[in-house]
């Protein structure tokens, strides 16, 4: 028989997925620091993910449970890590900004 190797499609295969996540427990140590000028740092001293429950339409598939739980728990630890962090300097930073301003209008 002859062997067809790699086969690409012409049109990508829509699958539907249910995907539920659940059970996220968190645990860390988190240094804050406020500033007037400067607005809010938050830092997580370690990773905060301690667990994280993900289920999903292929849950009967063992290689797509792993790849979707494993690729669920890097993202959520990138989010609580790098993108959290500076979500919250940055909205601090804009609501100091909104304050001086509105100061600003106030005194004219």
């Amino acid at each position: 028989m002859p062997s067809l190797g790699v086969v690409a499609a012409a049109q990508p295969l829509v699958v539907p997925m249910l995907l539920r996540i659940s059970g996220l427990k968190l645990h860390g140590i988190i240094v804050l620091a406020v500033s007037k000028q400067d607005g809010i740092t938050l830092v997580f001293r370690s990773d905060p993910l301690v667990s994280v429950e993900v289920h999903s339409t292929f849950d009967s598939v063992p290689s797509v449970r792993s790849m979707l739980q494993r690729e669920i728990e890097a993202t959520l630890r990138s989010l609580f890590q790098e993108d959290l962090p500076v979500i919250v300097h940055d909205m601090s930073v804009n609501e100091i900004r909104r304050a001086r301003e509105l100061k600003e209008k106030e005194r004219r």
